[in-house]
């Protein structure tokens, strides 16, 4: 297995299906069988998980684990992690924020790194759609308190 991509999933029913045909399709014509997707539901009140299970069902690299209690993103992230089989292991958002060719292109560049980090806060990055200024402060301001409380210096910590 060439690649796993974890997808931690809270009550996105509305979202998660575009993300899944979009990194499926994508990582599909790259790969062809040898990747995997894995969505961790986090004791979702929606239909989150029956909508991935479903997919699953056409679609063979996607499986599915179902966290009946909520440990946060980073519990899904890690039971992701731990689920894992690929020789590299990658995250992205339900809501396809960071789009497959973007994820595609940091694995791309890793070389001989141990981690990479995509990041829409360093010099160049481009964002698009814009975010809204509200999503800015609110963004800042968490890194800036989860940096302190964790001693990290990671300028995007998410």
């Amino acid at each position: 297995m060439k690649i796993s991509i974890i997808i931690p999933a809270y009550n996105e029913e509305k979202r998660i299906l575009h993300t899944l045909e979009k990194y499926y399709t994508f990582f599909k014509e790259k790969f062809q069988d040898n990747f995997e997707i894995i969505v961790v539901p986090n004791n979702c009140s929606d239909h989150t998980f029956n909508i991935v299970k479903q997919f699953s069902m056409n679609h063979p690299q996607t499986k599915v684990f179902n966290l009946p209690n909520y440990s946060g993103k980073g519990g899904a992230v890690m039971k992701g992690f731990e689920l894992a089989i690929g020789d590299y292991i990658g995250f992205t958002d339900a809501d396809n924020s960071t789009n497959p060719e973007n994820f595609y292109n940091l694995y791309t560049h890793i070389e001989n790194s141990s981690g990479i980090i995509g990041s829409r806060k360093i010099k160049g990055a481009v964002v698009n759609p814009k975010r809204k200024l509200t999503q800015n402060i609110s963004s800042f301001l968490f890194n800036k308190l989860i940096r302190i409380l964790f001693g990290l210096k990671f300028l995007d910590t998410q």
